[in-house]
């Protein structure tokens, strides 16, 4: 049993642009980039597996036949998916279901809660979180194009961190990269596109019909934000756990029978087990399989480390 070393796949999107390929220098800049997701083993864009007995391989093809090495049953899927996202332009203002709603309309098994950690963010930048209004308020919005009105500007900064339950209204603004943990799903419903076109030339689609039942649905969960002055991140949602690692020379890590994903936010340095060593780098991310005892990391490194509650 050996760590699993993933290789980033490249998502085009209307308001992406060069910023990724400052951490991922491969990516293909001859159309505005946007995401890169880094640990997925969604179909249409499974992450290869690069280093090790099973290089070549996606993590789909890998997970569709050892399951139990993650701690799930057959037929059971991945609970994760981990974008780096960032943002040339403002995302569309949006939604997510949670996993009811998403398994009673879009017959999936997972809604979609997720977490932002702010990588980098330029001089001035924000997000956007929905007010507390009526779902007659934003028909009123829509309808008079004064969305904005229902909508919180938020500062951040690099070293923030968003917590974004389903159901809540969001956007992401220009000039911020992210990395996004979230529930194995990529079901997102637009409520206002800024008036643009998508890369085919055409309005994007919007979902009011389907999001107007979310905002009709008291959420009690509630956004959160926790601001990069504070000490340690060690955040846990229903579905999975955050925390932040910083190397400085080596750290021993103890699997105890949990999987667990590194995200390396910024450095280099070295990944050892059972005798074997591996170089690891900014953007890279590593699917430790729950069947490993420890690893020990080596090095100057940054990085998210994911598990389950």
């Amino acid at each position: 049993m050996e760590p699993l070393l993933l290789q980033g796949v490249a998502q085009t999107r209307v308001w992406g642009g060069a910023a990724l390929a400052r951490y991922f220098p491969w990516v293909d800049l001859r159309e505005p980039v946007g995401e890169v997701w880094v640990l997925s083993t969604r179909e249409e864009a499974s992450t290869p597996i690069r280093f090790g007995q099973w290089a070549g391989y996606t993590l789909a093809e890998v997970y569709q036949r050892f399951p139990h090495w993650f701690g799930r049953r057959e037929q059971e899927p991945f609970p994760w998916l981990v974008k780096w996202i960032a943002a040339q332009d403002v995302l569309s203002v949006q939604l997510h279901p949670d996993d009811e709603f998403a398994q009673q309309v879009e017959g999936v098994p997972f809604g979609k809660t997720e977490c932002w950690y702010v990588v980098d963010a330029e001089p001035g930048a924000h997000i956007y979180l929905g007010k507390d209004v009526t779902v007659d308020d934003w028909e009123q919005a829509l309808q008079n194009g004064t969305v904005e009105s229902l909508l919180e500007k938020v500062p951040v900064q690099k070293g923030d961190f968003i917590y974004l339950p389903a159901g809540t209204v969001h956007a992401l603004g220009p000039g911020v990269t992210v990395v996004e943990v979230q529930q194995n799903s990529d079901i997102t419903y637009r409520l206002y596109d800024w008036n643009r076109v998508g890369l085919d030339g055409k309005p994007r689609e919007l979902h009011w019909d389907k999001a107007k039942s979310i905002l009709a649905k008291k959420n009690e969960d509630r956004p959160k934000i926790l601001r990069a002055s504070k000490a340690d991140l060690n955040f846990s949602t229903s579905y999975f756990c955050i925390s932040k690692l910083h190397v400085e020379s080596s750290v021993e890590i103890k699997i105890i029978s949990q999987v667990q994903t590194l995200i390396i936010l910024h450095g280099e340095g070295y990944l050892q087990w059972d005798g074997e060593t591996v170089c690891i780098k900014t953007g890279d991310s590593i699917l430790l399989p729950h069947l490993i005892q420890n690893i020990k990391l080596e090095g100057g490194l940054d990085l998210l480390v994911v598990k389950n509650n």
